[in-house]
């Protein structure tokens, strides 16, 4: 299967037979905004594997509903990509805590799988697209 699955507040998988890579996880059970805000609906158990399948993460800043405080520590694991956001706070955090972290090279594309390349656009407000050519 090559295609898109979406789910939840931001949340994309990539699939190139395989997961490729999610955006912005915010999983069950974990609210943000200090307990204001959690997800309207259960992310079904079939999408919620295929997010922990998924070999990349990408962040697109640090809201709490896009780098959950909870569901980050569940990727720990996995190869973390970021936009390039001025000053890098959470990249520099991150790889305190010894996360494995990339931050992508703005308007360039990357090869992530034989079918799926990304790019990320970050803006002057800390924020982010992902582009993801199929």
């Amino acid at each position: 299967m090559i295609g898109l699955k979406t789910i939840g507040n931001a949340t994309i998988i990539a699939y190139d037979s395989i997961p490729i890579i999610v955006t912005d996880p915010w999983l069950n059970d974990d609210e943000a905004y200090f307990g204001s805000w959690s997800l309207s609906h259960r992310i079904p158990k079939e999408i919620e594997n295929d997010i922990f399948k998924s070999k990349y993460i990408w962040f697109s800043h640090g809201h709490p509903d896009h780098l959950n405080p909870h569901s980050i520590k569940k990727f720990f694991d996995k190869k973390i990509l970021l936009p390039d956001h001025v000053g890098a706070r959470i990249y520099k955090w991150l790889k305190k805590i010894n996360y494995k972290v990339e931050i992508l090279k703005d308007r360039k594309w990357l090869k992530l799988s034989e079918k799926i390349s990304v790019m990320s656009i970050a803006d002057y407000n800390q924020d982010a697209i992902l582009l993801i050519n199929l």
